[in-house]
């Protein structure tokens, strides 16, 4: 593919890359330091990175709903009466 189309291609395409690990801890990944920075350098020409800090939605819903059926398995065992009495 000659230069200015491999250009070309380059504006047109959109890549996305999400990632929980901070670039510094790609090398654990990729199995050495000059091979993740050579992809990393490759990776971040010419782009825009986000960094997210902040808490994770999926998360938090999923402790909520943790939360809701421990509560329920409790209230469940908490009453003796319910625990005891045969179900007809």
């Amino acid at each position: 593919m000659p230069p200015e189309n491999s250009v070309r291609l380059q504006r047109q395409v959109l890549t996305l890359i999400a990632s929980n690990l901070a670039f510094g801890d790609w090398g654990q990944v990729f199995q050495g330091e000059r091979i993740t920075a050579a992809l990393l350098d490759r990776l971040t020409h010419r782009c825009h990175i986000f960094e997210m800090n902040g808490e994770s939605y999926r998360f938090r819903e999923s402790v909520k709903t943790r939360k809701k059926t421990n509560a329920a398995g409790q209230a469940k065992t908490a009453d003796p009466k319910a625990a005891s009495t045969p179900k007809v």
